[in-house]
């Protein structure tokens, strides 16, 4: 009889919690990183696997998404350069492109001889961390806008990430020894390979896994959710820069655009906080209303779904159009 119960108990989660219970997979494509405090590893190929969303991607050479580009501007191409969070990634969704292929393909068919390079990266409190990428990596391209999604004042807890094994550890860059630490509790968590085998042949186990990691706040649940996801997360408190500081980076960043002839665009939603501060402080600001509802975000977190995408790539095109022309008329265009 228990066998019997036990066997009907395995053929009802693999047939109703099969996406639920998927064996999860965290896209080992991270390297600490003195100044971005963490950055995808040129070249490498990545992997996504969470209930829901199960996806490859591509980092390439350069250490970006999507295809490489010269440094050397083509003759009449126009240039974006995309700075965002994981939303602007998009390897959290389950399908389709992300945003800024999406902006790219819009322009395009509107006329546009344009090309959308991609430097975000995903992460949360990485607002300083992502303003010093759209300095000091983005404007090497020379853009002919930089579109820039942040928050202001910054907020920043100066994440690193590394791969240990099969796990990603995210970590504070200023507590000592925080990645050491994660290490020896990863070593810890797969010195148990009994528990590993059953969890990856019996739906079972893992329902019962992780119904138990959910319910608790022990330590054992910690390690059942680091086993899980694999993923180890060290303590990170966001904390914020002063507004003073934070203008005067991005002044810096809009003077630079402009000594080439380009300029430094905000976007995010109309309502925001950073947008009447991107008034105040006179930068250029796109409105694009942030996507809500079931079929915006995933129903198991906050990402983006595909028509989110869709929606945001839709409104950038038509404010980012008669921009591109502006700059053309004006001679911007290499």
């Amino acid at each position: 009889m228990p066998l019997l119960l036990w066997t009907l108990a395995e053929g009802y989660l693999r047939l109703a919690y099969s996406d639920v219970l998927v064996i999860q997979e965290n896209p080992r494509v991270y390297a600490p990183h003195e100044t971005f405090g963490y950055a995808y590893i040129p070249g490498t190929h990545g992997r996504i696997c969470r209930p829901g969303v199960c996806r490859d991607f591509q980092i390439n050479d350069d250490g970006y998404l999507g295809v490489r580009a010269l440094r050397e501007r083509t003759m009449h191409l126009q240039r974006i350069a995309l700075v965002d969070d994981s939303n602007g990634t998009g390897i959290w969704q389950a399908s389709g492109d992300n945003y800024a292929v999406q902006l790219e393909s819009r322009l395009r068919s509107a006329g546009h001889r344009v090309e959308v390079l991609n430097f975000s990266v995903d992460g949360r409190f990485r607002d300083v961390e992502n303003a010093r990428i759209a300095r000091q990596r983005a404007l090497e391209y020379l853009p002919d806008v930089l579109l820039l999604s942040i928050g202001l004042p910054f907020v920043s807890a100066s994440p690193q990430r590394a791969v240990y094994g099969e796990y990603v550890v995210q970590y504070p860059r200023d507590v000592p020894n925080s990645l050491g630490v994660a290490q020896r509790e990863i070593d810890f968590i797969e010195s148990h390979g009994l528990f590993k085998w059953t969890y990856g042949v019996s739906f079972l186990v893992r329902g019962s896994t992780q119904w138990f990691m959910h319910r608790s706040s022990t330590q054992l649940a910690r390690y059942l959710e680091a086993f899980v996801s694999k993923t180890w997360n060290g303590p990170l408190l966001g904390s914020p820069e002063s507004l003073t500081n934070s203008v005067a980076m991005l002044r810096e960043i809009s003077r630079l655009q402009e000594e080439h002839g380009g300029i430094l665009v905000l976007f995010g939603d109309p309502g925001s906080v950073v947008a009447g501060f991107a008034r105040d402080f006179r930068f250029n600001y796109i409105g694009v209303k942030t996507p809500q509802g079931a079929q915006m975000r995933h129903e198991r977190d906050i990402h983006w779904t595909e028509p989110a995408h869709r929606q945001v790539s839709a409104e950038l095109a038509q404010e980012l159009g008669p921009l591109l022309d502006k700059l053309k008329s004006a001679g911007s265009v290499r």
